[in-house]
C-alpha cells in the first residue's frame, strides 16, 4: 500500500511540475512575441558623410507620414529615425564623421532631406557635405548628391524628391525649412 502512495504522490509532483512548465513557456510567448514580418526597419536609408575634425554637421528629414522632422532634437518619427546623431570629433573613437537616419516600411510620398551646419571648430569654409539615399529590397542606391555648408547655422537641401514604386522620382533641391519646423 506504501508504494501505491509513493507512486500516486511522484505522478502527482511530476504532473504539477509539467503543468508549471506548460505555464511558464505560454507566459514566456506572450511576453516576448515573435517578429512581425510587415514592417521591417530600414527600408530606406539615409547618410551624409562630411571631412574629418570638429565639424558638426545635422541630418533633418521630412518623411511622409511624420507630422515633424527628424533630426537631433527629435530621433524619432512615425516613419523614419535618426540612428546617428554626429558631433565631429567629440566623443568619437574614429575619424569619420556621419549621421545616418532609417526608415520603418517606404511609404510613398514626398521626402525632404537637410542638412545644418551646427558647429565648426576648425573655422574652415564651406564644409562639403555628401548624401546617399539606399533602398534596402532590392538593395540598390537611390540617390546620390553633395552641398556645400558656406557658415555656421546654415540649412540646405540636399534632395527634395518624391518614392513612389521603388523609385524616385526627379530630385531637386528648393529648400524648405526643417530645423526651425522641428520646434
Amino acid at each position: 500500500m506504501s508504494s501505491d502512495l509513493d507512486t500516486l504522490w511522484r505522478d502527482f509532483v511530476l504532473l504539477v511540475a509539467a503543468l508549471f512548465i506548460v505555464i511558464v513557456l505560454l507566459v514566456l510567448h506572450r511576453i516576448n512575441p515573435p517578429a512581425q514580418a510587415d514592417v521591417q526597419p530600414g527600408d530606406l536609408a539615409f547618410l551624409i558623410v562630411w571631412p574629418d575634425g570638429a565639424v558638426d554637421v545635422d541630418l533633418w528629414l521630412r518623411c511622409p507620414g511624420d507630422n515633424a522632422p527628424v533630426g537631433y532634437s527629435r530621433k524619432s518619427g512615425t516613419t523614419c529615425d535618426l540612428l546617428r546623431d554626429d558631433l565631429g570629433a567629440v566623443g568619437d573613437i574614429g575619424n569619420a564623421n556621419f549621421e545616418t537616419a532609417f526608415s520603418r516600411g517606404a511609404p510613398e510620398g514626398e521626402y525632404v532631406v537637410n542638412v545644418h551646419l551646427y558647429r565648426s571648430m576648425t573655422r574652415v569654409w564651406p564644409v562639403p557635405v555628401a548624401i546617399e539615399v539606399r533602398q534596402r529590397d532590392p538593395a540598390v542606391t537611390l540617390y546620390q548628391g553633395s552641398g556645400q555648408l558656406a557658415r555656421e547655422g546654415e540649412e540646405i537641401t540636399l534632395a527634395r524628391f518624391v518614392y513612389a514604386d521603388g523609385r524616385i522620382g526627379p530630385v531637386h533641391w528648393s529648400h524648405e525649412p526643417l530645423r526651425a519646423r522641428a520646434r
